[in-house]
Order: C-alpha cells, then sequence, then structure tokens
C-alpha cells in the first residue's frame, strides 16, 4: 500500500519539471538598456509582451520606453518578456540603478508660450547642477538637446516642449515644460464700408469699415508711398482720418490676427475728395459758407460766405477766394448795419497773427452815410480777431460819427462838430451786433461854457475795440483818473463822466462821473477844482479843490477823497502854495486806508509822501527824503518803510543821495528809523568793500561824518603837535579815517604813509572822492575834515598841515569795523534760533516782516538763544526775520536772517455769553478773546438789531421779554468768528 501511494507523487513531480522545462525553453530572450528611470527593452521572439517589476515587486505588463517613478535612493528594475503562448524567460534582465533628483533643476528661461506664430521657435534652457547634459522632446522620445533649442518646422496647431537636465545616471523627475500653439497662418481683411473704389465724395475725413477673422486687430495709413522698395508711410493705428487735400488719395487697411500675423495683402481703396468745407480756419480769418473747397492752402466759394462774422455775398458767376495773407471776391457789395463799405472787385491783404491778438485788416471811405440818424465821418476801420483760449474768430467795423451841432470844437462860427467812438462787431455766433459806442468830448464848447470832458460810453460785454470813460482826473498826476475802479468786462457796462470849466476869473472846473455794470450800480464821484479865493478857510487861505469818489461794483469797495488848499501870494491865477492830500479805502481782506499828499511851491512839486494801512495791523510809508544837517551833509531821495503799531518803532529803506561840499555827491544806501538817519555808500579796498557816510541822531541832533553807523569804528583822540601827529595802521587794514580838527575853521593837511603815499584834504569842492583810494567830507560847523584813506599801508602815518591852514586844534583816528556776525533760523513756527556775537556800541533787533506784517520780535543777545514768538497777523505766506542794526545808536543797517511760512491768521474763538431776564429788561453780558465784539439780537416781536463794535467784555440791557441773541468776536481787520447763541424765552 504504501509503494503504491508514493508513485503517482513521484509521477506528478517528473511531470511537472518536464512541463517547467518545456516551457523555459520555448520562451524568447529579453534584452535591456538604459541607466534609468527610463529603459528600453526587446525580445528575439516576434509579437512577444512584457512585464516589468521595481525591486522585486509583482510583475505587470509594460511596453519599451518604460519610465520608472520611483523615490531617491537605489532601486532594481527588471523586465521579461513573454511569448504568445504565454510563455515568460525564465531569466528576466535585471538593472539596478539610483536615483538623486536633488538638486537637479531644469529651467526653460526663453521661448514662446501660448500663442505664437513663429512655426520653428527656439527655446533656451539651463541648469545650476554642475555639468548637467539636456534631453527634449516636443510629442516625441527624448533626444540630447543643447540650449538654444530650436524646434523643427511646425504646422499650426497646439504643442508642448519639455527638457530635462541629465547629470550620470540622474535624470530630473521634474522635466521643464512650456505649452504653445503655433498660429502662421495670416489673416483676410475686407473692406465693408466707405467711398467706393474709384467714387469721389464731399468728405475731408471719409470713414471707412472693414472687417476679418474674431479677435483681430486693425492698422491703417493712407496715401503709401514706396521708393527704391522702401515703404515711406508707415503703418498705424486706425482712426480718423486727418483732413485731406483736394484731390486722389488711397487707403489701405491690413488685420493682424492675435498671433501677430499681418495681413500680407491689405484690402486698399482709391477715392478722390472735393474739399468741401463748412468752416475754415485760417490765420485771423475764419471763413463759414454752405461749401468752401480748398487744399490747405487756398479755398474758395461760389456761394455766399461770412468772414468773422462779416457778410460777404457772392453773386452768380463771382468766386471768392481767401488765403492765409489774402482775400478777394469780384463784383460784391460789402454792407454792414445798412452801411454800404464797398462795391466792386474786393482785394484784401489779411495781417498775419495769432491765438489772442487783433490787428487792423483795411479802411472803407463811409463820408456821408448814417448811423442811428447820426452822420458817419471820415473812415470805417476794419479789424480781426481771434479769441484769446478759444478757435473763435470776429471782426470789429469801427467808425466815428459825429454828435448834435450844439457841441462845437470852439467858439468860432466856422468851428466843426466833435465826433464819437461806435464799434460793431461781428462774430459767425452772434451775428453783427453792436460792440461798443463811446461819444468823447474833449474841449469843445456849448457856447462860451468849455466842456473839458464829456464822455459816454455803452460796451458789450467781452468788447475790446472801445475803451469805457473813465473819471476825470483831479489834480495829481496828468492823464491819470481820480479813482480807478475794477472793471469786469463779461457784463454789459455803461459809463459817463463830464468835466466843465466855468467862465471865472480862476477858471473853476467842476465835474462827476458814473457807471452801471451788469444792470447794477458801478461807481460814481464828482469834484470842483479851481476855487481861487471864492472859499476862505482862513485869513489867506482858501479851499482850492474837493473831490470824493465811490467804487462799488465790482468789488473791492472803494472810497478816495481829495482836498487841497492854497495859499500866499498870486502865481499864475492861482496861490504860490498849494498844498493838496487824498485819502483811500479799499475793502477786503484785509481791507486797506491810503493817504498822501504833495506840496508845491511857484508851481514846483517840493515834496510827497504815502500812507497805509491795512487791517492786520499793517503800516507802510514812503516820502521823499531831504535831510539838512547843516553844513555837514544833506540827504535826498526816495524811501518806503513801515511802523509797527502801539510802539514808537519805524524802519525806512531806499536810495538817496549823500552831499557834501568837498565830497560832491554819493548814491547812498539810506536806512531811516525813530532813532535817527544813517546814509551809507560804498568804497572798494583790496580786502572789499567799505561802507563810510553820513548820519543824523534825532534824539541829540548829533551829525557825525564818515560814521553813521557804517562800517568805521568809533575814533581815538590823538594829541595835536606843531609838526603834525602820528598815528598808526595796523597791518591788512582795509581802511582808516582821520578827522583832523582845526581852531576857527576847517584845516588843510596831508596824510604822509610809510610807503611815501600822500592824500591831502586840500582838494576843489566836489572833488573829495576817489573810489579805491580817498573820500575826504568837510565839516565847516565844526570845523573839522575827515578823510578816509583806502587800504592804507601798515605802520606810522603822519598828519601834517599844508601852508595856509588854522592851527590843528585834535586829531581822531577810527579803523574799520568788523561785520554784524549773526545767525538765526526759524525752527517750526515760533522759535526763533539764533547765534550772535556783538562788536562794541553795536546792538541787533529781530523784525518779522511779510506782506502785511511789520513787527518788532525781541532783541539780540550775546550767544546762542531762543526766542519764542507767535506770528504776527497778515495771513499764510513766507515772512522773513530781518535783523536791524544798530551801532553806536545809529541806524547801520538791515539784514534778512531767517525765513519761514506763517500758518493763517486764526478766527476769534466764540465768546462767553449770559442772558437773564429781569422784569421787562434782558440783560446781556458777554467776554471774548477778539479785539471787538458784534451783539445781534431778534425779538418776539420781529425787531432785529445791531450793536457793533464792543470791547471784548461789558454787557448791555434791552428791553424785551423774549429773545434770540447772538455775539461774535472780531478781529482787527473785521474777519468774524462762530457767534454764541442765546435764547430768552
Amino acid at each position: 500500500m504504501k509503494r503504491l501511494s508514493i508513485l503517482p507523487i513521484i509521477l506528478t513531480c517528473v511531470v511537472l519539471t518536464l512541463l517547467v522545462f518545456v516551457g523555459t525553453a520555448l520562451a524568447a530572450d529579453t534584452t535591456l538598456s538604459g541607466n534609468g528611470p527610463t529603459f528600453t527593452f526587446a525580445s528575439t521572439e516576434p509579437g512577444a509582451t512584457f512585464e516589468c517589476a521595481v525591486d522585486g515587486g509583482a510583475w505587470a505588463a509594460c511596453a519599451s520606453p518604460h519610465t520608472v517613478r520611483v523615490a531617491d535612493g537605489p532601486h532594481t528594475f527588471s523586465v521579461r518578456a513573454l511569448d504568445a503562448a504565454g510563455n515568460a524567460d525564465a531569466t528576466p534582465a535585471t538593472k539596478a540603478f539610483d536615483v538623486d533628483t536633488s538638486g537637479l533643476e531644469t529651467v526653460i528661461n526663453a521661448g514662446p508660450e501660448g500663442l505664437t506664430n513663429d512655426p520653428t521657435p527656439s527655446y533656451g534652457f539651463g541648469s545650476e547642477s554642475t555639468g548637467a547634459t539636456f534631453e527634449c522632446r516636443v510629442s516625441s522620445e527624448w533626444a540630447p538637446c543643447v540650449s538654444p533649442f530650436k524646434l523643427p518646422r511646425l504646422a499650426s496647431g497646439s504643442y508642448v516642449f519639455e527638457v530635462r537636465a541629465v547629470v550620470g545616471a540622474r535624470k530630473d523627475g521634474s522635466p521643464a515644460r512650456r505649452a504653445f500653439t503655433v498660429d502662421a497662418d495670416a489673416p483676410e481683411t475686407t473692406l465693408t464700408g466707405g467711398p467706393a473704389e474709384g467714387e469721389t465724395t464731399n468728405l475731408r475725413s471719409p470713414v471707412f469699415t472693414y472687417a476679418s477673422e474674431p479677435g483681430a486687430s486693425f492698422e491703417c495709413r493712407v496715401d503709401p508711398v514706396t521708393k527704391a522698395d522702401v515703404e515711406l508711410v508707415a503703418w498705424g493705428a486706425c482712426g480718423a482720418i486727418a483732413p485731406l487735400k483736394g484731390g486722389p488719395h488711397t487707403f489701405q487697411v491690413r488685420a493682424v490676427d492675435a498671433a501677430g500675423n499681418p495681413d500680407p495683402t491689405p484690402a486698399t481703396r482709391a477715392f478722390k475728395v472735393r474739399a468741401c468745407e463748412q468752416i475754415v480756419r485760417i490765420g485771423l480769418a475764419e471763413v463759414r459758407g454752405t461749401c468752401v473747397e480748398g487744399d490747405g492752402e487756398t479755398y474758395t466759394s461760389t456761394a455766399a460766405v461770412t468772414v468773422n462774422g462779416l457778410p460777404i455775398p457772392v453773386p452768380a458767376g463771382a468766386r471768392f477766394t481767401i488765403t492765409e495773407d489774402k482775400l478777394s471776391v469780384t463784383n460784391v457789395t460789402l454792407a454792414v448795419a445798412g452801411i454800404e463799405l464797398y462795391k466792386g472787385n474786393l482785394n484784401l491783404a489779411l495781417p498775419k497773427g495769432k491765438q489772442g491778438e487783433e490787428k487792423d485788416v483795411t479802411s472803407f471811405p463811409v463820408a456821408g452815410k448814417k448811423l442811428f440818424g447820426m452822420q458817419i465821418g471820415g473812415k470805417a476801420t476794419l479789424r480781426f480777431g481771434w479769441r484769446a483760449n478759444s478757435d473763435q474768430r470776429y471782426a470789429v467795423l469801427a467808425l466815428n460819427v459825429a454828435l448834435p451841432d450844439i457841441f462845437k470844437t470852439g467858439t468860432a462860427a466856422n468851428a466843426t462838430a466833435v465826433t464819437g467812438d461806435v464799434a460793431i462787431r461781428m462774430d459767425a455766433v452772434n451775428g453783427v451786433q453792436l460792440d461798443g459806442l463811446k461819444v468823447d468830448v474833449g474841449n469843445a464848447y456849448i457856447g462860451p461854457l468849455v466842456v473839458e470832458k464829456l464822455c459816454l460810453s455803452y460796451l458789450k460785454a467781452g468788447a475790446t475795440f472801445v475803451a469805457g470813460c473813465q473819471a476825470p482826473t483831479v489834480g495829481g498826476k496828468a492823464g491819470e483818473p481820480f479813482i480807478q475802479c475794477a472793471v469786469d468786462t463779461q457784463v454789459d457796462r455803461w459809463d459817463g463822466s463830464l468835466a466843465i470849466v466855468l467862465p471865472t476869473a480862476s477858471k473853476t472846473r467842476i465835474g462827476m462821473w458814473g457807471g452801471l455794470s451788469g444792470g447794477q450800480f458801478g461807481h460814481a464821484g464828482a469834484f470842483v477844482d479851481r476855487l481861487g479865493t471864492a472859499v476862505p478857510l482862513a485869513p489867506g487861505v482858501f479851499l482850492d479843490r474837493v473831490a470824493l469818489g465811490v467804487c462799488v461794483n465790482p468789488p473791492p469797495l472803494k472810497v478816495k477823497g481829495e482836498v487841497g488848499i492854497g495859499f500866499g501870494p498870486d502865481f499864475n491865477g492861482a496861490k504860490a502854495i498849494g498844498l493838496n492830500g487824498w485819502f483811500q479805502y479799499t475793502g477786503g481782506t484785509p481791507w486797506l486806508i491810503e493817504a498822501g499828499g504833495s506840496l508845491s511851491v511857484f508851481g514846483t512839486q517840493m515834496a510827497d509822501a504815502t500812507f497805509a494801512y491795512e487791517s492786520s495791523g499793517m503800516v507802510k510809508f514812503g516820502f521823499h527824503a531831504g535831510f539838512n544837517f547843516g553844513k555837514a551833509a544833506t540827504f535826498d531821495g526816495r524811501v518806503d518803510g513801515w511802523v509797527q503799531t502801539g510802539t514808537p518803532n519805524f524802519n525806512v529803506e531806499g536810495t538817496v543821495a549823500v552831499c557834501n561840499k568837498t565830497l560832491g555827491c554819493l548814491n547812498a544806501n539810506a536806512v531811516v528809523s525813530n532813532i535817527g538817519v544813517a546814509g551809507c555808500a560804498g568804497i572798494d579796498t583790496w580786502l572789499g568793500k567799505i561802507n563810510v557816510g553820513a548820519g543824523y541822531t534825532f534824539r541829540t541832533k548829533e551829525v557825525s561824518v564818515m560814521l553813521a553807523g557804517c562800517d568805521i569804528g568809533p575814533f581815538r583822540a590823538r594829541a595835536a603837535q606843531v609838526s603834525g601827529t602820528t598815528f598808526e595802521v595796523r597791518r591788512k587794514s582795509p581802511a582808516v579815517v582821520v578827522r583832523v580838527r582845526g581852531e576857527g575853521g576847517v584845516p588843510k593837511v596831508a596824510l604822509v604813509g610809510p610807503d611815501g603815499r600822500r592824500v591831502t584834504s586840500d582838494v576843489p569842492d566836489g572833488q573829495g572822492f576817489k573810489n579805491g583810494e580817498y573820500m575826504i567830507m568837510s565839516d565847516e560847523d565844526r570845523g573839522a575834515v575827515s578823510v578816509l584813506v583806502a587800504s592804507p599801508a601798515a605802520g606810522e602815518w603822519t598828519v601834517e598841515p599844508l601852508p595856509g591852514s588854522v592851527p590843528v586844534a585834535g586829531v581822531d583816528v577810527a579803523d574799520t569795523r568788523p561785520e554784524t556776525k549773526v545767525k538765526a533760523k526759524v525752527v517750526g513756527k515760533r522759535e526763533l534760533r539764533y547765534e550772535y556775537t556783538p562788536q562794541p556800541g553795536e546792538r541787533v533787533t529781530f523784525v518779522e516782516r511779510g506782506l502785511h506784517t511789520a513787527r518788532a520780535l525781541g532783541t539780540a543777545r550775546a550767544g546762542k538763544h531762543t526766542l519764542r514768538f507767535t506770528p504776527g497777523a497778515g495771513g499764510a505766506g513766507v515772512r522773513n526775520v530781518i535783523a536791524q542794526v544798530t551801532q553806536d545808536g545809529r541806524p547801520r543797517e538791515n539784514v534778512k536772517v531767517a525765513s519761514f511760512v506763517a500758518p493763517a491768521d486764526r478766527l476769534p474763538a466764540r465768546p462767553k455769553v449770559k442772558v437773564k431776564r429781569r422784569g421787562q429788561f434782558v440783560r446781556i453780558s458777554w467776554t471774548s478773546t477778539a479785539d471787538r465784539v458784534d451783539i445781534t439780537y431778534r425779538t418776539a416781536a420781529g425787531a432785529s438789531k445791531l450793536v457793533a463794535g464792543r470791547k471784548p467784555r461789558g454787557a448791555i440791557r434791552v428791553r424785551a421779554t423774549q429773545m434770540t441773541v447772538s455775539v461774535r468776536g472780531l478781529r482787527a481787520d473785521g474777519r468774524s468768528g462762530k457767534p454764541t447763541t442765546r435764547k430768552v424765552k
């Protein structure tokens, strides 16, 4: 039994062994190539399939080439062939490989992505790995490649380009890739609208329409030109066609698809332009008509046109022609407002002009014709103009009309009539209209009455040719109206003025003026002048003139008055001495009061002065300065300055002539303050300019020659000797001043230096100055002469009396003074930080100066300091800090040391208000930080009242039981803050 049971087992094993041996023998061999992770493999038996395994894993069907996706590290790849009977290669091909992708990265740095019209695109790529080579593919197998890599020609379609870096057996497991689409097919362009081929159009800018494939854009050009196979007219963006000249033209358009392919065969249309315009602007002329033909330089019309609004009829068979400099029309009758200006063939030369200009074109004889029932005299002038900031051109016809016969140019029987000015304006928008009418009579007569000035004017809004009437002159400067009011040229205006001379011995003048602006009261005034002795003010003193004028609309409000007083003996029909003064108020923020006056003697004006006060607290003044300091020196010139309100401080600067008998006159800079006067002129030295001059101290009435706070220091006395006096000059001294005092008169001396230089005081009058060498000033009141020597030699100098000189009583010597040493800056808006090194006798005061501000901030101290201040009233803007320098009690100079931007003035805060009813009365009390307050209240009965200009702190009592009270603080310039309102019920 045991033997029989073992036999089947043995037979089964033999059979299985034979089966395996037979199957293995029938399977094909497998060959393997590649270093991983992509492998290629094959079999010796056709039709074989393959199974692959990685790292001893399960077999799975695969095909060559096969890329293995595994993690970094060592791996084993196996592949075996299977024949058609399913027999597997018993000895699979196996290959070990390593994967290391760390640091192995491929980058594409050039080449198209998305849509391109390049069928052979080129790509650039790289890797940071050392020694890397590359493999590329586009819908194909990997193949070695080098950057840049140009692809073979591709058909239109979508593609993916891939590239990977290879270092040894390592390959980038995530190749770089770019997807792109090739579109190399050009679009087609079709014209869908516009002038037909060969058509003639009246449009100077014809419109074309066109179409192509979706997403295409278009490029256009007009009148292309090709020379030597080069296109001279570039393609450009399509849009409105610029106006074309008359004649043949060609329009081209081409489509450009989304890939940038232009249509190589653009759509083309040839057409002709008949240049027929309705509006043509050329130079100062604007021509309008139904059809004005031209080529950009010459334009014509056979139908009626207007030129700048001037109607020009063109009869049948006639032609109108215009160029930039010429206008002509045949067989024309030209008329405006019923006035026939011309008949026949008209040829006009047109002036060249530009925007904002108005120029004469021609004149037409129009004597004997009428306008508004008045005779026209002389000629009518035609002007063309071009409005500023506009394309509109216009025409003005200006002419004269004779006034009624009552006005004559004289008292003789054959005296002629006077005329007035009329302007007729024309433009394309408003047609023909009266632009301005002005009747202006000067020195006419109505019987024996002299009409010195009679003017009546009407000006339409925007009028330019006719000027409105102005107020007559009243004293003052010839030709200047008494008051200058603002003018709004954009509204209709009426103006009138009258000045007549009475047939009296003094030729008394009486005048008045006024005007309307935009239908509202504008301005008015009146005067009487040359009253002679008709209005005595005191024995021998007479009122000679009084005038008053006011400007209301347009703002600002102005009020001006003037008065003249005469006294003394008679001279040319008037008093020999005349004193004239005027004042003017101008509203606004800040408001302004101005005044001035002049003194004339025997018809010659001797002095004048002006004064201005602004509501910000700024006071400015100017005058013709004339200071006579005895025989020592005189000042004469124009200076202007300011006053700090509430203090005695004032300061003036200007240019004057400093004169002395010996010196003559020198132009100098003047400084006038509440301390005194100084006039300093410059003399050049080899070490720079030295300022010397003369000065006067108001309090002590002391005259100082060659000092006056200029650049010369105090004198030091030297004892006088019979043979002369010596003094020392230090090295590199720019100048030295020697004052020699005489006994009983001004001495004559010579200053002799160690280098032999000799400067004598005995010079002819007026020749005591030689720039760069010396300056000599005599003081006869004190019997002294002062000599300045520029660039003196160092060492001992001698003062020698000259023959015939009075004895020398004493000698004083002064050296140059160092310049003022002060530096400053404003930190923030309220701190002045400065550094000051004072000189003996020197004083510096800091002053804040602005357009509407002038006030002292404080006095400088030696060293570094901070001066805190609050900017003065005067509005926002730049302010300067001026160092006013005085020397030994006299003005020396004004120096700008800093600047800052001041903030806007603060409006007053709301006042504190209390109201309390007691019986039939209400008590209103207030406290404010403003300069003053206004109180308004309205009672239950409807009464409304204003209590103006009260002190910042106070109270009033009002009879009422119910009311609403408002208290508002006001600054000095009249600007108010927000009110505080209280109710009593």
